[in-house]
């Protein structure tokens, strides 16, 4: 039942029958939080076969204290018996230290994308795009999308131009959305556009400028990848998975981030972008080489020497 989210959502009676008859020499488990997860893990550990582990988990996001104690229990068996961690961020890597990954088995990986999807045939630099800003998202409480549109009404009132923005999504606040954009002042154009899907995507984003990521409880955000692939500047929450130092939205180069719920902050970063276009500019090249550093064949290369490092090279099978 793929309907629900729990436990037993996801799993197979089939599965070991199955992995009997591949005889993987490594397996890689995506979470901890399904019946499967674990199946495959019980297996591999009879079989001798090498267990790999990634998942986009997040140490920011609040957790009750409770909870905080079972999950060390539990999520710490589990962790205890994975030989290699691929992990996407910096948040992700304090989630795994934290409940018992040792931090000599964790390597990074890109959260990775088909760049060269996001980045070809529409984008150009220095061309003149059609929007100011774009959000993009379902369009949930946690994803904040009402902050967006409060930011737009203060930038509006203060920007002495016309400011156009794109939001692209659909979910249980659409009539609030709605609501909340007829209420914006002459000065401000804002395109409710509703569900877009990935095929046209990159075409999308690539009509804004910048794209705002307002979200409170989000573990990475892969869509903040898609924005820089597609050559966008980024304004991102603190607490979102995808920024770092060393990950997507990178503070100071093609990132700013803003303290999440706070709309005055938020329309300030927004200010400082509509009314610098070197900075706007030098911020969406940096997009387009971080992107590059989270394409697919990045993260398979890295996937690869996983499995060769973790089972010795001492391989089941012959390989080209």
């Amino acid at each position: 039942d793929l309907d629900s989210l729990g436990f037993w959502s996801i799993s197979s009676p089939d599965l070991s029958g199955t992995l009997t008859r591949l005889a993987p020499d490594a397996i890689l488990l995506s979470g901890y939080a399904s019946r499967l997860s674990w199946q495959a893990l019980g297996w591999a550990r009879r079989h001798g076969c090498r267990v790999m582990y990634t998942g986009d988990s997040n140490a920011k996001v609040p957790t009750r204290r409770w909870r905080q104690w079972v999950k060390k229990l539990v999520v710490g068996a589990y962790f205890s018996q994975i030989d290699v961690f691929l992990c996407a961020s910096e948040a992700g890597l304090d989630y795994l230290v934290r409940f018992g990954a040792r931090a000599e088995a964790i390597l990074r990986i890109p959260f990775a994308i088909d760049v060269r999807r996001f980045s070809a045939k529409f984008w150009e630099a220095g061309a003149q795009r059609k929007y100011d800003f774009v959000w993009a998202g379902k369009l949930l409480p946690r994803k904040r999308p009402e902050d967006f549109i409060e930011a737009l009404k203060l930038v509006a009132g203060i920007a002495g131009r016309k400011v156009r923005a794109l939001l692209i999504g659909d979910g249980p606040m659409r009539d609030a959305i709605s609501e909340m954009a007829d209420s914006l002042p002459d000065a401000c154009e804002l395109d409710l556009r509703g569900f877009v899907n990935q095929m046209a995507m990159p075409q999308s984003l690539q009509e804004a400028e910048t794209f705002v990521f307002t979200s409170v409880d989000e573990p990475y955000g892969l869509v903040a990848t898609e924005a820089a692939a597609a050559g966008l500047a980024l304004i991102v929450a603190e607490g979102i998975g995808c920024v770092g130092d060393t990950v997507l939205a990178r503070p100071g180069k093609n990132a700013i981030v803003y303290p999440p719920r706070d709309v005055q902050a938020l329309a300030s970063a927004m200010l400082a972008l509509l009314g610098d276009g070197d900075r706007r500019r030098r911020m969406q090249q940096a997009s387009l080489d971080i992107a590059r550093e989270h394409d697919l064949p990045v993260a398979a290369g890295i996937i690869e020497a996983a499995v060769w490092n973790a089972c010795g090279r001492n391989l089941t099978r012959a390989t080209a």
